[in-house]
């Protein structure tokens, strides 16, 4: 879960970074380090908040599925079988 967090972390940084390198003045000293900001460390930020909320939601899953039963699935063949 984490990973999949990471990939929208690079691209909605990459989005931030562009909208501040298009937003005006990106020659001073804090459009770099926001650039910086949005590209290294909100990817960073969003695969640890991802990971951490697949662990949460892990544990819940685990305390309540005993209670109510899990997920059942049950599967059937479709088509012919070679």
């Amino acid at each position: 879960m984490g990973a999949i967090y990471l990939v929208i972390g690079i691209l909605a940084g990459l989005v931030m970074a562009i909208g501040t390198a298009l937003g005006g003045n990106a020659d001073n000293a804090g459009a770099a380090i926001a650039l910086l900001f949005f590209i290294v460390i909100v990817p960073v930020l969003y695969a640890i908040g991802g990971f951490l909320g697949g662990m949460v939601l892990a544990a819940l899953y685990n305390f309540v599925a005993p209670k109510v039963g899990g997920l059942e699935l049950e599967l059937e063949p479709r088509g012919p079988q070679y």
